[in-house]
This record gives C-alpha cells, structure tokens and sequence, in this order.
C-alpha cells in the first residue's frame, strides 16, 4: 500500500492497534506535526532524555533517586512563572531537610520572612510554606567573615591550634 484512509478515524490523533486488530484512534494522544500531546498519566519505564528546556506545571514534583545531580551553579527558589515576585509572598524560602534521632524531625536552613533573616534551624516544622524553628541549629565553620558598617573583615581565624577573635571591640559594659 502506498496509503490507506480509514473512515472513522479523526485526524490529529494517534493511530494504534485495537482489539482484533483494528486500526483505531485515542482521544488521548494528539500529534500536530511538532508536537505529542497526551492526556492522562504518560509512564516511561526506561531512560527519558529531553533536549530542549522541560516546563512542569503543577503542584507537587517528586523525584524517587537516591542521588540527584544538578549542573547548575544558581538555584533560584520561589521564581513565579519565571519571573521575579512582584509582592510579598509571607512564605519562608529554603532548604529542608529530614533525618531520623528517635523520631522523624526535619532541619531547615532558611530565609525567615517575617524576621528577615537566614535561620539555621536543628528541628522545625512547616505548615502552609511556613516554618516554625522548636531549636536552632549549631554551625561548624573554619573561621567567620562579617560584612558591616565596618566592612567585610574576619573576626574568628585559627591557626595551628590558636583560635583568635579578630577586629572585635569588646565593650565590658558598666558595673
């Protein structure tokens, strides 16, 4: 054959083989020349490579790996649309992350927005975007650097077995 029409088929649509063999269409895979569009889930049980950029809308993605590697060197958390926000969102925007001592718990690090800080939390808990520290968490660092109204300078630097405070004025108060 160098072509075939079948009657009931409507165009558009991707042809598949039904039962006993007959040539039918799904309303649920449309091709229109460039692109496959499918309604309902779509299951790909081997690799998926895409080449172009992948838009995901929808409220929830969940990846199942056990290690995810990332080549970017900017993640950007709390893009709208691919745009910066235009107001307040009264969301806290960070990092979380789960482990188990005696119970489940989940440590955060983030921006706290009503505060207006980066908190480091040991435990929280999140309701709604919303985290809500029940402890802080410990910071293990080699050595500090502020920037202030004194500029940006180190005030904690170790050397050997030595750990110095440095351009720190020390107010003893009044007694």
């Amino acid at each position: 054959f160098a072509s075939a029409q079948v009657s009931d088929l409507t165009s558009g649509r991707v042809v598949l083989a039904g039962t006993s063999g007959e040539l039918e269409d799904s309303a649920n895979l449309a091709f229109t020349g460039s692109q496959l569009n499918v309604t309902g889930t779509a299951n790909v049980t081997s690799d998926l490579s895409v080449g172009g950029n992948l838009t995901i809308s929808g409220s929830v993605t969940q990846i199942n790996t056990v290690n995810t590697t990332v080549e970017d060197v900017l993640l950007e958390l709390q893009v709208v649309d691919g745009a910066a926000l235009t107001g307040d969102t009264n969301k806290d925007v960070g990092i979380i992350m789960n482990y188990y001592s005696g119970s489940a718990k989940k440590a955060a690090v983030f921006w706290d927005d009503s505060a207006g800080r980066m908190v480091l939390a040991a435990e929280a808990s999140e309701s709604s975007s919303v985290l809500t520290v029940s402890s802080t968490a410990a910071l293990e660092i080699g050595g500090l650097y502020v920037n202030d109204c004194a500029g940006q300078t180190q005030v904690i630097s170790c050397s050997g077995t030595t750990r110095s405070l440095e351009n720190v004025t020390i107010d003893g108060g009044t007694f």
